[in-house]
């Protein structure tokens, strides 16, 4: 939770440049794929891809739509 935490500000504030949603979305979905990969290979020892890329577009598709909410309501 960490490492993602920390590669997701990271992420964010590179992308200082794009609008607030854009920054977002693009931000937690690389946090998504690092977090839907890693996650099973530190915790199982192994990787099923075809869980891992529904995980990531759900994941994805959750921020762009929280993103998306946020942004309207002007939530900081």
């Amino acid at each position: 939770f960490a490492f993602g935490t920390i590669f997701n500000t990271k992420a964010y504030s590179i992308l200082h440049r794009f609008p607030r949603v854009e920054r977002m979305t693009i931000s937690n979905t690389l946090v998504s794929v690092i977090d839907s990969t890693l996650f099973p290979i530190i915790a199982f020892g192994l990787i099923d891809w075809r869980i891992s890329v529904v995980q990531i577009l759900l994941k994805s598709f959750g921020g762009y739509f929280w993103a998306v909410i946020a942004n309207q309501l002007k939530i900081k």
